[in-house]
């Protein structure tokens, strides 16, 4: 029993060390942005514009010397690509005080930037073999490359235009006031919301495994105190006491906890060499131990509670040769019944993952498509910039749109109805924006096409000011007159807003059973991402810019087309350039990204619940063994005389299965209230209760005859 609890403990220190790995990479590197700009208070600095008599490199060297004289550390943040495709966050910085800017980071080679540091020269979390790279700063883990870089940089990327941070709340009225002084147009507000964390799982994670790992601790000392039964007995016999006792089990536990601790520490270390060369180690090391230490003090509970269940050993009991066997079949029954819920649980989460998974990857020839698009981001506190009411900043846009159109941008956004089909209700009226309706431009369909009932590929009218074309399926035909009053209804004002009587929508009828890929992932989960036979209305640069530029700010479903491969994004950030909006929009990332970093969650999800969910099955089992001994062992008599007189297998235990069904039973209905996939959960419960009736009696069958003949022969 020693070396059960041994392996039990080493198992649960190694878990939650694990999870403390890939809890503590995620939180630092979701902190890194904060770190690098760390102060008490924080402002957003909006430039407007630039001195108009300056180029955009001048206009970056007197910001950089504002911040100088005004005495604040200035950033700007960038997502760009690099020239393998992948992405990367670079801070451009203009620093007043180095030391305060740079006092949460560390280096791992090199020197940080300073005051005599050139433009080109920049700090990076990887080695990138650049000649201008001057340091690498030390993170725990990388998602994606980090570069600090002189603000001056920005100008070979950025107009001056933009949203920047700044801190040091002492000097922002002078820096307001150099800078208007300078020719530039600012706006400084207080941010109110300093760092915004992402939930992320591992630390329910360890927090569940330890949860039921101690619980399993628990018995397990609980079974070696039955072992011991007549030891400790023996003990109060020799005049021990109750302290006595609880120091012979400290003794007895403590040397095996901290053997495993031991083994499980070596393991880590070693690991950490390996994955990281132990960057960040202080800081990790401190983590894992509020992780580890909160585990020492469960087991001590766990100790304590041992101890205190020794009180039941009696030496009376002890010559009898009789042991608590109903206690320990009631405790193992009830953190059975435990493990079991997170057994469902953990089984459903991994399905469903798995499902999720699948349905992504089966699509992937069509996900791939996304790797020639970007999409668009809005520069932090953008939202009031674009103003609708300003006729130079609506025909700017709508010359904009059509060149990113012309460009091959494409746009899709299917109505609120398919977020999720299981739960949403259709709308009362199915042909409107909340019902069996989708949103796309002309070039959608070059990349999905679509036949008409003529079997050819549907070709569209060219777009006009008085006419909507909306695609519909041959089977609402009969439907036609409703379509066409609910989409003039809901669209004739955002086509002609002067004159929405005039316009008239035009309907192309389409083969059924017509599919349309939403292209992001989070429409139509249910059904592969697909579309099958919507009412399609379709957007062009006609428009109105009011509705027009609220489907570039959706956040998905607009996505440009990229350039060439070594700079992809920089066709569409000119073209952004030349219409002044670059101030507001930008191409932040491969479409495709957001899909290989959806596909690469789930598969880890999954793996975690694979080792979970393995965990769980193979402690399940144990405890069933457990179970059936301690049963054979308190109905033995029972047993042996039913043995005697002839009673079948089904009539001497059908007890037992009626109690497995019921205990699988009341674990089902604990896990009905706390998930909704209430189907999924009871085949799942369906399934285990089977293998529990099969394993249950391969071990009955093994073990019965034996503990019988022992009591018939009266051993």
């Amino acid at each position: 029993m020693k070396k059960l609890i041994f392996i039990l403990s080493f198992i649960t220190f190694t878990i939650v060390s694990f999870l403390s790995i890939k809890q503590f990479e995620y939180l630092q590197f979701q902190a890194f942005n904060y770190d690098v700009n760390y102060s008490e208070e924080n402002f957003v600095l909006e430039i407007k514009e630039g001195n108009p008599q300056k180029n955009k490199v001048e206009n970056f060297k007197i910001l950089s010397e504002i911040a100088m004289q005004a005495k604040v550390n200035l950033q700007r943040t960038s997502h760009e690509i690099t020239k393998n495709k992948q992405e990367k966050i670079v801070y451009y910085v203009a620093l007043y005080d180095y030391d305060q800017y740079f006092k949460q980071l560390k280096l791992k080679t090199g020197e940080f930037l300073n005051s005599n540091s050139n433009s080109e020269a920049f700090l990076s979390t990887i080695k990138t073999n650049n000649k201008n790279q001057i340091g690498q700063i030390e993170i725990f883990h990388n998602f994606n490359p980090i570069e600090i870089r002189p603000m001056i940089a920005a100008a070979s990327i950025k107009d001056i235009r933009g949203t920047y941070s700044l801190n040091n709340s002492k000097n922002i009225k002078l820096f307001k006031k150099i800078a208007e002084k300078n020719g530039l147009s600012i706006k400084i507000t207080k941010n109110e919301s300093i760092s915004v964390f992402t939930e992320y799982p591992y630390q329910t994670m360890i927090y569940t495994t330890s949860f039921v790992l101690c619980l399993l601790l628990l018995l397990a000392m609980s079974y070696d105190v039955m072992n011991n039964y007549k030891a400790i007995a023996i003990q109060y016999m020799h005049g021990d006491n109750f302290w006595q006792i609880g120091l012979y089990l400290l003794r007895r536990y403590v040397n095996i906890i901290l053997g495993s601790f031991l083994l499980a520490s070596m393991s880590l270390l070693i690991f950490l060499y390996y994955y990281n060369q132990y960057q960040q180690i202080v800081p990790f090391i401190g983590f894992w131990i509020e992780n580890i230490s909160l585990l020492f003090l469960v087991i001590l509970l766990i100790i304590i509670v041992t101890w205190l269940g020794s009180k039941n050993i009696h030496i009376s009991q002890m010559i009898k040769n009789k042991k608590p066997i109903k206690l320990f079949f009631y405790s193992n029954l009830g953190i059975r019944f435990i493990l079991a819920v997170f057994l469902i649980l953990a089984l459903q989460q991994g399905i469903s993952t798995f499902i999720e998974l699948k349905k992504t990857i089966t699509q992937q020839e069509k996900w791939e498509l996304m790797k020639d698009y970007a999409s668009l981001g809005m520069e932090v506190g953008a939202g009031d910039r674009f103003d609708i009411k300003n006729e130079d900043s609506l025909n700017r846009f709508k010359n904009l749109y059509k060149e990113l159109e012309d460009q091959g941008a494409i746009y899709i956004a299917p109505s609120y109805y398919y977020f999720n089909q299981k739960n949403n209700e259709l709308n009362p009226n199915p042909w409107g924006m909340e019902g069996k309706q989708i949103v796309i431009n002309r070039n959608y369909l070059s990349i999905n096409p679509v036949y008409g009932i003529d079997g050819e590929k549907l070709q569209l009218p060219i777009p006009n000011k008085s006419e909507i074309t909306v695609l519909v399926p041959k089977k609402y035909e009969a439907n036609q007159e409703d379509i066409k009053t609910t989409i003039k209804k809901d669209y004739s004002m955002m086509l002609n807003h002067e004159n929405p009587d005039s316009v008239q929508i035009k309907i192309l009828y389409v083969k059924n059973e017509q599919s349309y890929f939403t292209f992001t992932t989070q429409m139509a989960v249910d059904t592969n991402y697909q579309i099958i036979d919507p009412i399609v209305v379709v957007l062009t640069h006609e428009f109105e810019p009011m509705y027009t530029s609220s489907s570039i700010a959706m956040g998905y479903g607009y996505y440009t087309k990229n350039g060439d491969n070594e700079f992809p994004f920089k066709k569409t950030k000119r073209t952004i350039e030349k219409y002044n909006f670059d101030n507001i929009w930008s191409p932040v990332s491969i479409a495709y990204s957001l899909v290989e970093q959806k596909i690469s969650n789930d598969t880890e999800k999954l793996q975690l619940t694979i080792i979970s969910c393995t965990l769980f099955l193979v402690l399940s089992a144990v405890l069933l063994f457990f179970s059936a001994i301690y049963y054979l062992e308190m109905f033995k008599q029972i047993l042996a005389l039913q043995w005697v007189f002839g009673y079948s297998f089904f009539e001497k235990h059908n007890v037992v299965y009626l109690a497995l069904l019921v205990f699988w039973q009341f674990s089902f209905m604990v896990c009905f209230f706390i998930s909704n996939d209430r189907w999924l959960l009871f085949k799942i419960s369906l399934g285990l209760a089977i293998c529990d009736i099969l394993l249950i009696s391969i071990l009955l069958i093994a073990k019965e005859r034996k503990i019988t003949k022992l009591m018939i022969l009266g051993k």
